[in-house]
């Protein structure tokens, strides 16, 4: 496979080099066209073939350019054999005579980078890793109005999909409440249907934090709740020492708690039929004291948000915790994103003898909120955050080698977006979103979406814009009124949500909104992209039909890539 791929995209990137500086010239003015991409300086005759594009001859890279293609390429830290096949010869076009300048030269090279072929890197080009976007002005291709269809009244913190992949959620609210409720058919002008509550806490807790169901709980009931809780007016919510101005040593035990426990669903085999779940908690797998709310170190500043992350193999529940004067310190888990091994997946035993060693995901964060997996990308983990100064970002939590299961040791942290500090004085108002791959929307596919200064934003590549148009869709039960934002969520349909005072609300196509279809946007660089594709064909179809047939296919791992049938394999290996 991979010699099939070394082999005929280079021929075609060869190709091209030679059918577009003949179109370009017919249309260019200048009757010296530029060879090289850069200042247009002339190709170099090699003596020896390139180490690692490995072209001779007449070409327009060095010694040296090849050496940094080389740490550029490594440092994409790709697995996939052929996925870094592809990488490679796109990396290498750079040296290909004509077709570089097509290709590399752009009034704007902090845009152009390899496309995310693979299962690693980031969504956003490699300059953004260290340069966050700013809001900058819309393009024609944005879209200008998002739909909504208020579908309940009711107010709500969290949203978490049921685990059994039904049309069905929980939600949550502040004073210690879950609901399991019924999704309605989008657009049908019916409401939310919620249940009785699937668990009342509200005996106990301060403040309800996050919840967040085992990927496996149709079949073994397991769940999570955080939450903070005053020990003084509830019995069940224990002690444990202080820490920070107050811990005064660590003498003193705290009034104020913040817990991480485990509850189950009360059914028999088949949890995904349970209604109710037992309000004893099954047991407790994290807390940690905190001072009195009326000191600079109030509970509410501390986070708690907890989730799974999407397609879960190995059982991780993930921790998000503010108060950033602790999170540049291994010694306290605050600041941080943390994960437990909770077990209990592909057959492991429910109680994990990892279960009680919480390991650091990441850290460096200062108040890391709004938190979410990237359902498309499961190791790509955003959390809005406002750091030290009152700069207000988002950032993406990433394993550089890009697995599909997360490594601590791997994850690391870019600032994605960035609005700054506030000018006015005012508060900090980002509330961090998800990144949308529902089908409503088609406009909003692969954007991550998330709410600033009151108004809906978009990020995408190196462009991050406010959504002018929010518009409400006649289709809805009841009228919108939208009140102050407070997360966004995903059902299993991959439907959009924003959970708000005022309401439930769901992205819903925009023609329910009176929004004409818009005409597709080809990018400026269709022609030559369409031409590449062409030849490509062209150049695999020869290959493929000398050799007995063949067919196109695409991995899994969403990188495109010919196999050509038996014969065609036996007989490269022949060679």
């Amino acid at each position: 496979m991979e010699k099939m791929i070394a082999l005929v995209l280079p021929m075609a990137l060869w190709y091209l080099s030679f059918v577009l500086p003949h179109a370009a010239a017919s249309s260019s003015v200048s009757p010296s066209p530029v060879v090289c991409a850069g200042s247009g300086a002339p190709p170099v005759t090699l003596g020896d073939p390139l180490g690692f594009c490995g072209y001779s001859g007449i070409s327009c890279c060095n010694v040296a350019d090849d050496a940094a293609l080389r740490a550029q390429f490594e440092d994409k830290n790709i697995s996939d054999a052929a996925c870094a096949a592809i990488v490679k010869a796109v990396l290498c076009a750079r040296c290909i005579p004509f077709l570089s300048a097509v290709l590399f030269n752009t009034a704007d090279p902090t845009k152009l980078s390899v496309p995310l072929l693979c299962a690693a890197g980031t969504p956003w080009s490699s300059s953004t890793a260290h340069h966050p976007v700013t809001a900058s002005a819309r393009s024609t291709q944005e879209p200008d109005t998002m739909c909504l269809e208020r579908i309940s009244a009711g107010s709500y913190l969290n949203m978490a999909a049921h685990p059994d992949g039904s049309g069905r959620v929980f939600l949550s609210s502040r004073d210690g409440k879950i609901w399991l409720a019924s999704m309605p058919k989008r657009g049908s002008g019916a409401a939310l249907r919620v249940h009785r509550p699937f668990l009342d806490l509200t005996d106990r807790v301060l403040e309800l934090v996050g919840v967040a169901f085992h990927p496996e709980f149709a079949t073994n009931g397991r769940f999570f709740v955080s939450y903070s809780c005053d020990s003084s007016a509830s019995p069940a919510c224990g002690a444990s020492r202080c820490w920070g101005a107050a811990a005064e040593n660590g003498s003193k035990p705290c009034r104020y708690q913040f817990v991480v426990a485990e509850f189950s669903a009360k059914g028999g085999a088949d949890y995904s039929k349970a209604t109710r779940a037992n309000p004893s908690e099954a047991s407790r797998i994290f807390a940690m004291g905190l001072p009195q709310p009326h000191t600079s170190y109030s509970y509410q500043n501390h986070g708690g948000q907890i989730l799974f992350q999407p397609k879960d193999s190995d059982g991780h529940l993930y921790l998000i915790t503010g108060h950033g004067d602790f999170s540049k310190t291994r010694r306290s888990i605050w600041g941080k994103i943390i994960r437990f091994n909770v077990g209990g997946v592909s057959g492991e035993s429910l109680r994990s003898s990892k279960m009680d060693k919480p390991e650091i995901f990441s850290m460096g964060l200062n108040n890391p909120s709004g938190c979410s997996f990237d359902s498309e990308r499961p190791s790509h983990l955003y959390c809005a955050d406002v750091d030290d100064q009152q700069h207000e970002r988002v950032y993406l939590i990433s394993n550089k080698a890009g697995s599909q299961s997360a490594s601590s040791s791997k994850a690391v942290s870019f600032d994605v977006i960035s609005h700054g500090r506030p000018a006015d004085g005012r508060m900090p108002s980002i509330v961090g979103g998800l990144v949308y791959r529902g089908s409503a929307d088609p406009s909003l596919e692969g954007r991550y979406l998330y709410m600033y200064a009151s108004g809906v934003w978009t990020g995408q590549s190196n462009s991050s814009t406010q959504m002018p148009r929010v518009r409400c869709s006649g289709s809805s039960p009841t009228p919108c009124r939208f009140g102050i934002v407070l997360s966004l969520g995903e059902d299993n349909s991959k439907d959009a949500f924003v959970l708000a005072t005022g309401g439930v609300y769901r992205v819903v196509p925009p023609r329910l909104c009176g929004v004409p279809p818009q005409p597709p946007q080809w990018p400026p660089a269709t022609g030559w992209v369409l031409s590449l594709a062409f030849a490509f064909y062209l150049i695999y179809s020869s290959v493929c039909s000398a050799a007995g047939g063949g067919t196109i296919q695409k991995a899994n791992i969403g990188c495109c890539f010919i196999t050509c049938n038996k014969n065609v394999t036996n007989n490269y290996h022949k060679d």
